[in-house]
């Protein structure tokens, strides 16, 4: 049996709970991030920090919708209904965001 080497760089794992989406001409940016809650006393005041972007092809980004949707339904069959949370809107973009 063959091991197969990820590069160091590609091998860390980053945790993110935002995503915001743009879409141009040519491509799809997601720009994922943590949202954090700001310690200044206001009550609704959140920030969310950049961690990672990726852009990639309208193709790559449709591939990629249904690869994401394959397995999740799969693991729901597995495991039951995955709850989902939409943030507010003031909420500087936290949880998913649809179109």
């Amino acid at each position: 049996m063959q091991q197969e080497t990820v590069r160091k760089e590609l091998s860390e794992a980053v945790y993110v709970n935002s995503v915001s989406l743009q879409m141009g001409v040519f491509d799809v940016v997601f720009d994922f991030g943590v949202w954090l809650p700001l310690l200044s006393g206001e009550q609704d005041a959140s920030v969310v920090e950049p961690k990672v972007r990726l852009v990639m092809s309208h193709a790559h980004a449709k591939s990629m919708y249904d690869s994401l949707g394959e397995v999740l339904s799969s693991y729901e069959k597995e495991v039951g209904k995955i709850p989902v949370a939409i943030a507010p809107e003031k909420s500087s973009g936290a949880g998913r965001q649809e179109e």
